[in-house]
């Protein structure tokens, strides 16, 4: 386990601090919880796939406008949330 410390501003920690009492959490879990969201979508493969372009030989026609549509409405996101949006598409 790594040690992290940082310094931020009075009125940020005082803000960040009457948050968390309202919640009943500690300050550390929610920004755990931040950083942890922040760091699932920067996995370097996810990000070299997503980065990829798409070639028409690649996909049907009817499967690059779905693929379009979905990175139109949700340009960003997890690999596995586009493809959810992709499958639940395709049961309508």
């Amino acid at each position: 386990m790594k040690n992290l410390s940082f310094k931020i501003e009075d009125d940020l920690h005082c803000r960040l601090k009457l948050g968390a009492t309202m919640e009943g959490r500690a300050i550390v879990e929610i920004l755990k919880d931040l950083i942890n969201k922040w760091v699932q979508d920067k996995d370097p493969f996810i990000h070299q796939l997503k980065s990829m372009p798409i070639t028409q030989e690649e996909v049907s026609p009817e499967t690059m406008s779905e693929i379009e549509a979905a990175m139109k409405e949700k340009p960003e996101g997890s690999y596995e949330d586009l493809s959810k949006e992709l499958h639940s598409r395709k049961k309508k």
